[in-house]
């Protein structure tokens, strides 16, 4: 997907009956260690990577995480 990532995973919610759930789903997103992580935030803010970090403000809400 882009340079420093290990892992990526969509993990979608299912429906159980008289059950709110809000959102369809949370990303795993997976690097080695912190190295890797900066090289995938430098790439997102690089003229090839911006339009990657852009389009998933289309369909990702980026206001809860969870660190791991």
């Amino acid at each position: 997907m882009f340079p420093g990532l290990r892992k990526y995973v969509q993990n979608h919610f299912v429906d159980i009956p008289g059950r709110e759930v809000q959102g369809d789903g949370i990303v795993e997103v997976w690097w080695d260690d912190v190295k890797a992580y900066e090289d995938s935030m430098r790439f997102l803010n690089s003229p090839k990577g911006r339009p990657l970090l852009l389009d998933g403000a289309n369909f990702a809400d980026t206001r809860v995480r969870f660190p791991g």
